[in-house]
């Protein structure tokens, strides 16, 4: 099976996920990510339609739980 894939541009965007994503890219980025984790912290959970269990949140966060570069992949996406 063959993956199409369309340019976004940010109006394509709900509002209250551009502005997160728009932040990401920006200068404050990478404190965002590497050192807030707020990938994994905040838009992970609320891109699911029910919570995750607590157990479940412990290992996506298992491979970020050191601040810093370790958290780069889900900035350089």
């Amino acid at each position: 099976m063959e993956t199409i894939v369309v340019p976004l541009v940010w109006a394509d965007w709900p509002e209250a996920s551009r502005r997160i994503f728009q932040a990401m890219r920006s200068p404050a980025g990478e404190e965002i990510v590497l050192e807030k984790n707020v990938f994994v912290e905040r838009i992970l959970p609320a891109s699911v339609l029910d919570p995750l269990p607590e157990e479940v949140m412990e290992e996506y966060r298992r491979p970020f739980a050191q601040s810093g570069e370790r958290r780069r992949p889900t900035l350089t996406w």
